[in-house]
């Protein structure tokens, strides 16, 4: 008596293997939406916004944790040229004083050749209010909590109330390519705005990524100094 085995074959086709990796692509890519003419700045413009809603995240987290406010806040002493506009942090309020802070983390820089694009005249009208701006010394050299003061000119700050709600909510972040440039318009950030990313942050701190530049309020391509 003849006995035939059959073994089946398993595994995957090399069709299926090529669809799992461009799925695993998408979905790394899916936070945020980059317009940019260069591939390589929008991979850059691309992590920045990764970067930037993570920390809205840690932030909103810190204010629930702590039943105070919390803050993501964006470096913008244009004197501290490596800082401006590219370093950021997140701080949680000391409710048991007056004026004083935690920080949460030890502060983060954006990818090289990325900037934030603040808000700068009725061009930018959409972006977050320039009344939303801070003085403090972070990351701070002490331990225990340290004092800040909100209308000075150091970090301007996205805010999240004790509840988690944004204080902020329909405020936009957009990101960009710039450097510093200590020639172009007399010293400051030369950002080409024609390569920009950006999003919308939502009352429960979510976001949503535009879908083009258009939709941004305010968008103008070309270079610009801040």
């Amino acid at each position: 008596m003849k006995i035939e085995i059959q073994y089946k074959k398993s595994g995957f086709t090399l069709i299926e293997l090529l669809v799992v990796i461009v799925m695993i692509a998408l979905m790394a890519s899916g936070i945020g939406v980059v317009f940019n003419t260069d591939g390589g700045g929008g991979y850059a413009i691309g992590g920045a916004q990764n970067i930037i809603e993570t920390k809205l995240k840690t932030a909103r987290l810190e204010a629930i944790k702590s039943a105070g406010k919390a803050r993501l806040i964006i470096h913008k002493k244009s004197s501290e040229t490596s800082e401006f506009l590219r370093f950021i942090g997140v701080i949680y309020e000391d409710t048991t004083a007056a004026n004083k802070w935690f920080a949460a983390d030890a502060g983060t820089y954006l990818p090289k050749g990325v900037v934030f694009y603040p808000p700068s005249g009725t061009k930018y009208s959409q972006f977050i209010s320039a009344a939303n701006t801070m003085s403090i010394a972070f990351p701070p050299t002490v331990k225990g909590s340290i004092t800040g003061s909100d209308g000075g000119s150091d970090w301007y700050y996205y805010e999240f109330d004790a509840t988690g709600v944004s204080q902020n909510s329909g405020g936009s972040i957009v990101l960009g390519a710039g450097v510093y440039d200590p020639v172009f318009g007399g010293g400051g950030i030369r950002a080409d705005t024609a390569k920009v990313g950006g999003f919308m942050v939502l009352r429960a701190g979510g976001t949503v990524a535009y879908p083009e530049p258009g939709a941004i309020t305010g968008y103008d391509e070309g270079l610009k100094t801040f």
